[in-house]
């Protein structure tokens, strides 16, 4: 996940994309089974970060969440 392009993208974020995966993975892992969901949404721009290695970098960037959070 690229940080920096995020904060250019986004600059009122305040934490890193591994700071929220973190903090996603602790609280699903504190759910029961059958409400361990998270939604993602990601906006896809036009030549900025809408290639397959994009796309491909972001799913490696977040499977350690598609079992619920448990890591």
């Amino acid at each position: 996940m690229d940080d920096v392009l995020r904060q250019q993208l986004v600059p009122s974020a305040r934490f890193s994309a591994v700071e929220l995966r973190e903090a996603f993975a602790e609280v699903l892992a504190q759910r029961s089974p059958r409400q361990r969901r998270l939604m993602v949404a990601v906006v896809l721009l036009c030549g900025i970060n809408d290639r397959i290695s994009d796309a491909e970098a972001l799913a490696h960037f977040l499977k350690p969440l598609a079992d619920g959070g448990v890591t």
